[in-house]
């Protein structure tokens, strides 16, 4: 083999391994990608969910008889 040959044999070797490791680095930033997005989905679901227990909660307190509302507000 001249010598030619041997550094294009490691140039493409090495070119390949580089393409392997760009392609498996895409794939790891788009699967941070989707991880991040479900967990900010869940986040705000969580912050409805709360939104929404709080709203009830007021109107169960706004509901209650005015003479009431120290005991409910304990409650």
């Amino acid at each position: 083999m001249r010598g030619g040959e041997i550094g294009w044999k490691r140039f493409s070797a090495v070119h390949t391994c580089d393409g392997i490791k760009i392609d498996a680095l895409s794939r790891a930033r788009k699967t941070q990608r989707q991880a991040d997005e479900a967990l900010r989905h869940a986040e705000e679901q969580q912050v409805q969910r709360l939104r929404y227990q709080a709203t009830l909660a007021e109107r169960q307190f706004n509901r209650v008889d005015p003479d009431n509302r120290l005991v409910a507000s304990e409650l």
